[in-house]
């Protein structure tokens, strides 16, 4: 989306300005760019998963408008008529369904739990900004494995795990979902492994010149049946 042409401004002034072609946009599926200059991508945390997820969930809720709008159309009720207040109260229970609660984790049987905390606040703070600002690589390493056809991030992250510090740790989560897995020669079906990506995406994160050894992060694979209370 582009509400005005990207200017190139003054190079002089060394400010990068977004370009499709440009190493590492390739990602960046749904851009919608900044109008002013230096030009910027918005929307470079959609992923492919979150993508289908929005243009999902926009077709669905048409879908329901669509029909509630033909709905009163067809009653064809004239307005101030007696039977127009019932039809309006008919009117507002139709359109509590568009405003109903997504039931993210009722959608998914396999989760990760991405666990961040530290021993003092001002740790905490710093670490949890690393982490978050680099959670979307998390999503495309598990997008890139091949068995792994859907990884969708929860919005938000719970503050109030009771095994991690009060304060100081935060829970992010991750539905999944994955393909068949093949059979073996005796019938029976291997088990998916998505240990490596993660293992690889700790190990970036690790790598930041500022951790310290107060900070730590956790993944864990959770179960939809046996989500911690807390959620």
């Amino acid at each position: 989306v582009l509400l005005a042409t990207i200017s190139n401004g003054n190079p002089n002034l060394g400010f990068k300005v977004w370009s499709p072609n440009a190493p590492g946009n390739a990602r960046h599926i749904m851009p919608v760019i900044t109008p002013a200059y230096p030009s910027m991508n918005t929307t470079h945390n959609v992923s492919r998963p979150t993508l289908a997820t929005m243009k999902f969930e926009i077709a669905r809720g048409k879908e329901m408008v669509d029909a509630i709008v033909a709905n009163a159309e067809h009653a064809g009720i004239r307005a101030g008529s007696p039977e127009s207040s019932v039809q309006a109260e008919r009117g507002v229970v139709a359109w509590q369904k568009v405003f109903e609660k997504a039931s993210f984790f009722g959608d998914y049987t396999n989760l990760l739990q991405v666990d961040v905390y530290a021993e003092d606040p001002e740790s905490f703070k710093k670490w949890k900004g690393l982490v978050e600002s680099k959670l979307r690589f998390l999503i495309h390493r598990l997008d890139d494995t091949p068995f792994v056809t859907d990884c969708r991030p929860y919005p938000s992250s719970f503050d109030d795990n009771p095994d991690l510090p009060a304060g100081c740790g935060t829970s992010f989560f991750f539905g999944i979902c994955f393909s068949p897995p093949p059979k073996t020669t005796d019938g029976s079906r291997r088990q998916h492994d998505i240990s490596t990506p993660v293992r690889i995406w700790r190990m970036q994160v690790e790598q930041w010149p500022n951790k310290t050894a107060k900070m730590h992060l956790q993944v864990t694979p959770v179960k939809g049946k046996t989500l911690p209370e807390f959620v």
